[in-house]
C-alpha cells in the first residue's frame, strides 16, 4: 500500500478524533501527545529504499517436509505430493529498518532526607509545639505553676535533659531566682539564686542576646553550668532566662534550631509575664479588698457614735436583754437631739468625747408654754398636737442651728444644753441668742397661726449656767442621756417665773455675755431649797450680733439703747 495513502487516512482518522472529542481536554492532550511517536511508526513501516550493491537474502529451506512447501520444491507441509517448478529471480528486497536503541538511563540521585527540627520532622515538631502552647496558654492546672508546667512539656520536645528557668527578682533585679527545674529531682543541687552582672549571662540579660552554643559544656560559668540559654523576652524586656545544662550538643550547632528555640523563649517569657501581671493583679485587689474591709470597719465604728457615748451602759443592757440593737438606729436617733456641727466632731474625733457619766459646765435652757392648760380645752386633741408637733419642730431646728442639744421633752416644756455631750465655745452667748431667736420664730409661727384660727402659743424662758452631771442615766431596761445637778434645777425655777415673751437668765449665765446682749436687771427671786435670794437678768435685745450662727434673718440690733438696760457683769 502506497505510504502516502497511510499518512492521509492516519491524518484523517486524527482530524475526526480531534472533532469528536472536542471539549474533552485531557483526550485531546492524550491523542496529540502519541501523534509524534505515530508518525515515526508510520515512517519506519512505509520507507522501503533499495541499499545499492546488496544482494536479496536467501530464504532458508526446511530440512523435511514437516513445514509448508514453497513453490518449485517437493514438500509434505500440507501432506499432498506437488511438482517442484523453479522460482525465477527476482529484485532484492530491501531491508527492514533497526529500531534506534534506547537512550542510556541517567542516575537519578536520591531524594534528600526531609527537613528536621530537633531530631523531628518539620510539621510533627509544629503540631506539637502547637499542642504545647495550647496547653500552656489554656487554663491553669491545679497546683502547678506555669513554670514547672512549660519545663515538663518542652524539655523533652526539644531534646533537653537537664534544664531551668531563671526568672529576674523584681525586688532586686540584679538577682536571677529559680523557678523550676528539669527533672525536679535536680532542684537540691541547683543554685536558687545568684548574681548575674558579673556572670556571662549579662550580655543575654541586658540585650536579649542569645548565649553561643559550644560542642561541649562552656566548663562552669559561674554560678551555673550551661550548654546554652535563651532569654525570656516580654516585649522588649528581658524577664529571666531558660538555661539548657544538658543536651545533644549537635542540636544546637544549627542556626534554625537556636532560631526556634529564641523564639520559643519569647513565647514563654510572655506567658509567664502575664501570669506574674495576673498574679499581681489578684494581689494588688486582695490588698484593696483588706483595706476595704478595714474603712467598712472603721466607718461602722463611727457610724456606731453611741459606741463612745454608752459603751459600758449600753453592753451592759444588750447582755441582760440578749438583744441586738441597730447602732445605727440609735445613731440616727441621737441625730436628732445633737447638732450636725456636734455630730461631725463626735465622727472626726471620738476620743474627744468622754464615756460615761461626767461632770462639766454648761449651760441649761428651759422653755415652757404658758396657758397651756385653758388652750388645750379650747382645741380638739388632735389640733392640740399637731399645735404642739409644729412649735416644737421650729424650737429644735433654732436650738440645733445655735449648736445645743436637746435633752428632753416635758409636756408643752422642754429642756436644752449648751456644751454637752461636747463642749463649745461661748455656751452662755449660744444660749442667750438661742432663747431670743426663739422669740422671734415664735412670732412667726403666731402669725401663721392667726391665718388658719387657731390660737396663739406663748412662751417664758429660763437660762442658767453651772457645773453638772451630763451622761447616760437610768435603769438597766430603760437609758437617758440628760443632765442633773443643782444648777438644772436652778434654771427650772428660772423659766417658772418668766412671764410670757420674757428670757430670764441667772447672774452666771449673765456674766458670760461680755458685751453682746442688753440685760435688765430684775429683782432677785427665792427659790425654794436656797436661803439667799437668786439674781436674775433680762435679756432685752442684741447689742451685737455673734459670727457663730446665721441669727441675721431672726434677730436685729435696736438702734436706740433700750432703757434701763446694761451691757457687761463680771464674772464671778
Amino acid at each position: 500500500m502506497n505510504h502516502r495513502v497511510v499518512k492521509s487516512a492516519f491524518l484523517g482518522w486524527l482530524v475526526f478524533l480531534s472533532w469528536l472529542w472536542w471539549g474533552h481536554w485531557f483526550s485531546l492532550i492524550a491523542l496529540w501527545a502519541v501523534v509524534p511517536l505515530a508518525l515515526v511508526a508510520l515512517q519506519a513501516v512505509t520507507s522501503t529504499p533499495p541499499v545499492p550493491g546488496s544482494s536479496a537474502p536467501k530464504m532458508s529451506q526446511p530440512a523435511s517436509g514437516n513445514g509448508p512447501g514453497l513453490p518449485g520444491e517437493a514438500g509434505q507441509g500440507t501432506g499432498l505430493n506437488r511438482p517442484s517448478r523453479t522460482i525465477p529471480p527476482t529484485a532484492t528486497a530491501a531491508p527492514l529498518p533497526r529500531p534506534p536503541d534506547p537512550p542510556a538511563e541517567v542516575p537519578v540521585p536520591p531524594p534528600p532526607p526531609p527537613p528536621e527540627l530537633f531530631g523531628q520532622p518539620i510539621q510533627r515538631f509544629l503540631e506539637a509545639i502547637i499542642r504545647i502552647l495550647a496547653t500552656l496558654t489554656g487554663p491553669q492546672t491545679a497546683g502547678i505553676p506555669l513554670v514547672e508546667q512549660a519545663l515538663e512539656l518542652l524539655c523533652p520536645l526539644l531534646c533537653i535533659q537537664q534544664g531551668q528557668i531563671y526568672l529576674i527578682d523584681s525586688r532586686q533585679p540584679e538577682f536571677l531566682e529559680l523557678k523550676g527545674c528539669f527533672p525536679k529531682s535536680e532542684w537540691n543541687a541547683k543554685r536558687v539564686r545568684f548574681e548575674w552582672g558579673d556572670t556571662p549571662l549579662a550580655p543575654l540579660i541586658r540585650n536579649g542576646e542569645m548565649y553561643s552554643f559550644s560542642s561541649g559544656r562552656r566548663g562552669e560559668p559561674p554560678p551555673i553550668p550551661l550548654l546554652g540559654a535563651t532569654p525570656l523576652i516580654d516585649g522588649e524586656t528581658v524577664i529571666g532566662l531558660l538555661a539548657i545544662e544538658s543536651a545533644p550538643p549537635i542540636l544546637y550547632q544549627k542556626p534554625e534550631t537556636q532560631g526556634v528555640l529564641f523564639l520559643v523563649g519569647q513565647v514563654l517569657g510572655r506567658l509567664v509575664a502575664e501570669r506574674q501581671r495576673e498574679a499581681a493583679r489578684l494581689a494588688e485587689v486582695y490588698t484593696l479588698k483588706q483595706r476595704i474591709d478595714k474603712l467598712t470597719a472603721y466607718q461602722r465604728k463611727l457610724e456606731h457614735t453611741t459606741e463612745y457615748l454608752d459603751q459600758e451602759y449600753d453592753r451592759q443592757y444588750f447582755e441582760k436583754v440578749g438583744l441586738e440593737k441597730d447602732r445605727t438606729q440609735m445613731f440616727e436617733s441621737f441625730q436628732k437631739f445633737l447638732s450636725p456641727h456636734i455630730v461631725e466632731r463626735i465622727i472626726a474625733d471620738p476620743a474627744s468625747l468622754a464615756l460615761g457619766g461626767q461632770k462639766q459646765p454648761v449651760t441649761i435652757m428651759f422653755a415652757d408654754v404658758r396657758g397651756f392648760t385653758p388652750l388645750s380645752e379650747k382645741l380638739d386633741p388632735s389640733q392640740v398636737v399637731r399645735l404642739l408637733n409644729e412649735y416644737f419642730s421650729a424650737m429644735t431646728e433654732v436650738i440645733l442651728q445655735f449648736q445645743g442639744t436637746i435633752d428632753k421633752f416635758i409636756g408643752d416644756a422642754l429642756m436644752a444644753l449648751f456644751g454637752a455631750p461636747l463642749a463649745v465655745q461661748s455656751p452662755e452667748p449660744r444660749a442667750v441668742f438661742c432663747a431670743l431667736a426663739m422669740m422671734k420664730r415664735l412670732d412667726q409661727l403666731k402669725a401663721g397661726w392667726r391665718k388658719q384660727g387657731l390660737p396663739e402659743i406663748e412662751i417664758g424662758i429660763g437660762l442658767n449656767t453651772g457645773d453638772v452631771t451630763v451622761g447616760f442615766i437610768g435603769s438597766d431596761k430603760i437609758l437617758t442621756y440628760t443632765a442633773i445637778g443643782d444648777a438644772v434645777n436652778i434654771a427650772s425655777r428660772i423659766c417658772s417665773t418668766a412671764r410670757p415673751g420674757k428670757v430670764l437668765m441667772s447672774a452666771a449665765t449673765a456674766a458670760g455675755l461680755g458685751d453682746l446682749v442688753w440685760l435688765e436687771k430684775l429683782d432677785p427671786i427665792p427659790l425654794k431649797g436656797k436661803t439667799q435670794p437668786v439674781e436674775i437678768f433680762q435679756a432685752v435685745a442684741p447689742a451685737t450680733l455673734p459670727g457663730f450662727a446665721e441669727v441675721e434673718t431672726l434677730l436685729e440690733i435696736p438702734s436706740i439703747p433700750p432703757a434701763k438696760c446694761r451691757l457687761g457683769l463680771p464674772k464671778r
